[in-house]
């Protein structure tokens, strides 16, 4: 048995991103598909400040920055994020940065 299969995670195909539940977020279908159909992607524009909006080129995050968009930006809470080469996670990382910027101004 692998670790994987011991957190119910036998289902995981290589190349769908995990969400913080253990399903896949996409890149399939059935349950896990529909949750992700179901996120509601963040908009850039009304979730940051005017002056921070403009770092991302795109007007709404994708399913997994939009997942971790509020413990990256609106928490100081711990935040780890195992997902796929190209699903988002530089981002998320990038609004972590942000959220330290924006807390401590002077």
């Amino acid at each position: 048995t692998t670790r994987g299969q011991q957190q119910g995670h036998q289902g995981h195909r290589p190349g769908a991103a995990m969400s913080r539940y253990g399903q896949s977020s996409y890149g399939s279908s059935g349950p896990s598909a529909q949750a992700a159909a179901q996120t509601s992607l963040v908009c850039v524009s009304q979730a940051l400040p005017p002056r921070m909006s403009h770092i991302f080129p795109y007007s709404h995050f994708n399913v997994v920055q939009s997942e971790c968009f509020n413990d990256a930006f609106g928490s100081d809470s711990d935040l780890v994020v195992a997902a796929p080469t190209g699903s988002g996670k530089t981002g998320v990382l990038e609004l972590t940065m942000l959220r330290l910027i924006h807390t401590n101004q002077d």
